[in-house]
């Protein structure tokens, strides 16, 4: 399919295969392969305008940088910066759901972005909004994980 999607410059269906294929790298622990499959993602996703691409593929190479081993102090800013940026282009996609996964994202690895509570909290509070809009109970329950965990931290500083 994607050799097929080159050929006849679908950029659109190269784009969402090289993500998707990128994502299934990731998991098998491909790391390198799924950097590069992203990389070319965002490049298309910009060639096309494609706010919804954009937030999907800039997501996903953050993501890789964030697992990946050993990551340098430089490569965890890049990914930051990469994660606000999808947020960005998520919100505007128009794209209910892109905002949720890019929010939980950045939720997700605040620690290693160094996002202080003064930062993650309102995106929390926008993320539960949304999943409750959209009626999105995974994210509902993400959020009360946060607040749990939050709750349990703020607990054990006062002790």
């Amino acid at each position: 399919g994607l050799r097929i999607a080159r050929r006849s410059e679908y950029f659109q269906q190269e784009m969402d295969l090289e993500n998707i294929l990128g994502e299934m790298d990731r998991e098998k622990g491909s790391l390198l392969q799924a950097m590069r499959r992203h990389r070319r993602c965002v490049k298309i996703a910009e060639r096309l305008g494609d706010n919804f691409g954009r937030s999907w593929s800039l997501r996903n190479l953050a993501v890789d940088y964030l697992i990946l081993p050993n990551a340098t102090a430089r490569q965890l800013a890049e990914a930051r910066r990469m994660l606000f940026r999808a947020l960005e282009f998520a919100r505007k996609s128009m794209q209910p759901e892109k905002s949720i996964e890019t929010l939980s994202r950045i939720l997700e690895f605040r620690s290693l972005v160094r996002l202080e509570p003064r930062r993650w909290r309102p995106l929390r509070t926008e993320l539960k909004q949304m999943a409750e809009q959209q009626n999105n109970e995974k994210y509902i329950n993400f959020c009360g994980r946060l607040d749990a965990a939050s709750t349990s931290a703020k607990e054990k500083s006062v002790s």
